[in-house]
């Protein structure tokens, strides 16, 4: 079965900027795999953010491609309280910056998980 059709089928991305944290502790973000047909799609709204109006725009639609993308975490805790969140699409925008956006956008474009969580693939190249 195609890892897009597998509803299951996730991989984990953990941010560059949290790459020091111990394993156990370290947030990630579970991705889908994406058809061609969707990373295209996603891939045409990042490309036409040349032309957004502004700073906001830009943050929107980076926003609404990861709402599509990103289905799950863990490791995520509430800045107040240090208790876990539980996922939310419309959490990303709460916990991620910028940056960290943009960067969880490309890696999910790039369909791979970490270096580090390989042995886990469900993919037979791993």
């Amino acid at each position: 079965m195609p890892m897009t059709m597998d509803p299951n089928a996730k991989f984990e991305v953990a941010l560059k900027g949290d790459e020091a944290m111990d394993a156990e502790v370290r947030p990630r973000f579970h991705c889908r795999f994406l058809s061609c047909r969707q990373w295209r799609e996603i891939a045409g709204a990042i490309d036409e953010l040349d032309g957004a109006a502004g700073g906001a725009e830009v943050l929107d639609r980076v926003i609404e491609q990861l709402e599509r993308c990103v289905a799950g975490w863990r490791n995520v805790t509430d800045p107040q309280t240090g208790e876990p969140m539980a996922f939310s699409a419309d959490r990303l925008a709460d916990v991620l910056t910028m940056a960290e956006a943009q960067e969880l956008i490309q890696r999910t474009l790039e369909g791979r998980p970490d270096g580090t969580d390989l042995k886990n693939s469900p993919s037979p190249a791993a």
